[in-house]
């Protein structure tokens, strides 16, 4: 298999730049893949019924729709209701957190590649220009031509760092982009949670107060 002209004029820096990018289009690959699985794991019917099932003190009916679920906010919620109600919200917590750091998975190499690609195009640029003025001290003025394959080795390395960065980039700006959302749903279903459960408790005290005592004052 012979190797694109253009990838041999760039050098040797082109091999860690080809290792860079099919990193990028795995870890980009495995995201879409998770994240299509999540989307289809994602039960807004079910999420609302759980949260109406708790705000009318139906617990055990509520766990039996967040059981074996698969959606992230429906997780945090079942393990919501199997923890003590005192230690529920820390529990919701650190299940959320949980939650995010799978959804963080393959950023920061993302990231990585972002900051290091340039940075080996860079370099190759400057081996391009080396050589370039290698060939000129050996071949002398009155061949300029000698130059061409050092600046061409500068200017496609450089091509190509680039690329592989702004691959990484987007790919990095999408995943961060949904991750945000999710964020933001759990926090959501958090505070509703939070709301139905202080709900429950204040008719709770509404129910066990006395009504004489009101009479009394």
């Amino acid at each position: 298999m012979n190797l694109p002209d253009w990838f041999i004029q760039g050098g040797l820096v082109m091999w860690p730049l080809l290792l860079l990018s099919i990193l990028v289009v795995t870890i980009t690959a495995e995201r879409c893949w998770f994240w299509f699985i999540l989307f289809m794991y994602n039960k807004p019917h079910d999420l609302n019924h759980c949260l109406t099932l708790i705000k009318a003190k139906q617990r055990q009916q509520a766990s039996e729709v967040v059981s074996k679920q698969k959606d992230p906010a429906l997780i945090m919620l079942s393990i919501g209701l199997c923890a003590d109600p005192i230690d529920a919200l820390i529990s919701m917590e650190v299940e959320a957190r949980k939650q995010l750091d799978k959804m963080n998975s393959g950023q920061s190499l993302l990231d990585t590649v972002v900051t290091l690609a340039p940075m080996l195009g860079i370099l190759g640029t400057i081996l391009g220009i080396i050589d370039s003025f290698q060939a000129l001290s050996h071949a002398g003025i009155d061949r300029p031509t000698a130059v061409v394959g050092g600046i061409s080795q500068a200017l496609t390395s450089t091509a190509a760092g680039l690329c592989v960065a702004m691959l990484a980039l987007i790919a990095y700006n999408l995943s961060r982009h949904l991750q945000y959302k999710q964020a933001l749903r759990l926090e959501i279903v958090a505070h509703r949670y939070t709301q139905a459960r202080r709900t429950n408790h204040i008719a709770k005290i509404v129910d066990n107060y006395p009504v004489e005592s009101v009479l009394k004052i």
